[in-house]
């Protein structure tokens, strides 16, 4: 017979463990947020930060490097620059992909578009739509999303359990989601796991780490700075005083460098 006492207390252990390591409530908050198709991410590092914002089917990129001094660049890390960047990477509204040079020049491509054979190749409009979706390392947090690659639609990443992580001497609860890339006969190949880290309730970063052979490979790492469905409306404004030019299809305009001024504000 079991003794009555131990079992009681084989189950309120066996509860306690399970509470303790659940996924994180906060999960489904962010979830939420993400599915209302009403958000805004950054992400980053201590110097860098990416912006992805969504509202009524718009959507907005943008990437800001900090330098010694606290400014902001709005060109690449090593040239230099010190005024904050208030102008989108790329932005998609009203069924157009607009992607800025500077404030006040920008290049304008329809949806329909994008994979034209005749777009110079070098200006990336292939990839315009993909850099505007919710970032990879957020997959388990977004099941799906429109402007993420095809081949990523269907894939999410599962979630296989938490834990306390000790982390640079501060300790936080860990959610680990996988996904596994499996041979013909079902056996595991490889797999890529993110490791969401949480401090009182808030999703602090991410890790990605690829594993294979029983060896594992860091893949990337970034601070969550904000995931909120406060979104400033006039984050998608283009700037005053730009002009937009008509992509490039490879036509005589092309030829004598005079693309065609389509838009200015």
């Amino acid at each position: 017979m079991v003794n009555k006492s131990i079992l009681a207390m084989t189950l309120a252990l066996t509860t306690m463990a399970t509470t303790a390591f659940a996924e994180q409530p906060a999960a489904n908050k962010y979830r939420a947020i993400l599915k209302s198709g009403n958000f805004l991410i950054e992400y980053g590092d201590a110097y860098f930060t990416k912006t992805i914002a969504a509202q009524n089917n718009m959507r907005m990129e943008r990437s800001s490097y900090k330098v010694k001094g606290g400014g902001m660049i709005v060109i690449p890390i090593g040239i230099g620059g010190s005024s904050k960047k208030d102008y989108p990477d790329t932005l998609y509204k009203d069924g157009k992909y607009y992607k800025f040079q500077s404030k006040k020049k920008a290049t304008m491509a329809t949806w329909n578009q994008l994979n034209d054979p005749s777009i110079d190749p070098a200006g990336g409009w292939n990839y315009a739509q993909y850099s505007l979706a919710v970032p990879e390392e957020f997959f388990a947090l977004c099941n799906y999303d429109p402007f993420r690659y095809e081949s990523d639609v269907m894939v999410a990443p599962k979630y296989i359990g938490s834990s306390k992580e000790l982390v640079d001497k501060k300790e936080y609860n860990c959610d680990k989601y996988t996904v596994a890339m499996r041979s013909q006969t079902g056996a595991v190949m490889s797999e890529t796991n993110y490791l969401y880290y949480y401090d009182d309730n808030e999703l602090i970063f991410v890790k990605k780490i690829f594993r294979k052979n029983g060896i594992e490979y860091p893949m990337n790492e970034f601070l969550v700075k904000k995931i909120t469905n406060e979104v400033p409306s006039e984050i998608f404004n283009i700037p005053q005083g730009c002009k937009v030019y008509a992509v490039g299809i490879g036509d005589m305009n092309d030829l004598i460098e005079q693309p065609i001024l389509v838009e200015e504000y």
